[in-house]
């Protein structure tokens, strides 16, 4: 089950929740960060009420490349429209995006699994205005045949630390672009000294999806980064009006 240390008085405002694409990502914003190992789309719909709360303005999903090696885009395209509903449902004061899956390099079809994910990722991004939320490019500078292999760590499937700390950047660009009243630079954090998946920062939690895939190895003595500002990388233009408020292994491959 999770875990996680008591967490402060002030509740986070921010959520990014997902497989363990987002293990060990840390914020440069008050948020709780919660990474299922192994999570499916429908795990991830499954879990969500259990972290919501009714001070979530801001929910980032990344969730979908355990699905991608068995099930069609379509199916993945409908799983996802289900959890958005079950998203607006559990918290329709929440603003709602929806981070593309991300480029792998990890297996001998990882070529064709790319393309399975571009056209996940087209189709989230056109169901995007329909459905009620925002769709956050994440494969910038990589394609399905030449992903881009900085991103990812060696096994060429979970995020390195340049990877990281882009995708801190680009939550903090998104929330910037969205509300103007944040400051306009992240404040960069010290890495923490506790390799111990128990002693994580109060921001994030760790868990097991219900329906977990064979074990892989475990990314629990992956220290924490320091997050640098990359937000000059990005250009985000919020489609959404309004402005919120805020004061094992398969054919050399691994799940996520």
């Amino acid at each position: 089950s999770a875990t996680s240390q008591p967490e402060s008085t002030a509740k986070p405002q921010v959520l990014l929740v997902g497989d363990s694409m987002v293990s060990h990502v840390q914020l440069n914003i008050p948020a709780k960060v919660v990474a299922h190992r192994s999570a499916t789309v429908e795990d991830i719909e499954q879990k969500i009420n259990q972290y919501v709360t009714p001070e979530t303005k801001d929910i980032f999903l990344l969730v979908g490349t355990n699905n991608i090696p068995y099930e069609s885009p379509q199916l993945i395209v409908n799983k996802y429209s289900s959890l958005i509903r079950r998203v607006k449902s559990v918290t329709p004061q929440s603003n709602v995006y929806v981070l593309g899956i991300y480029h792998r390099c990890d297996r001998n079809d990882s070529v064709a699994l790319n393309r399975k994910i571009d056209s996940v990722n087209q189709s989230l991004q056109r169901n995007a205005k329909a459905q009620g939320y925002e769709y956050i490019h994440t494969n910038k500078q990589s394609s399905a045949t030449f992903p881009n292999t900085h991103r990812v760590g060696q096994k060429g499937l979970h995020l390195s630390k340049q990877g990281k700390a882009e995708l801190s950047a680009l939550v903090f660009t998104v929330l910037t672009a969205c509300n103007p009243n944040r400051s306009a630079k992240p404040v960069n954090k010290s890495p923490s000294s506790s390799k111990d998946s128990n002693n994580q920062t109060p921001s994030t939690i760790h868990g097991s999806s219900s329906s977990a895939k064979p074990p892989k190895e475990s990314d629990t003595n992956v220290k924490p980064i320091p997050i640098v500002d990359l937000t000059h990388e990005y250009s985000y233009i919020p489609t959404r009006p309004t402005v919120p408020n805020h004061s094992s292994n398969h054919e050399k491959g691994e799940y996520s």
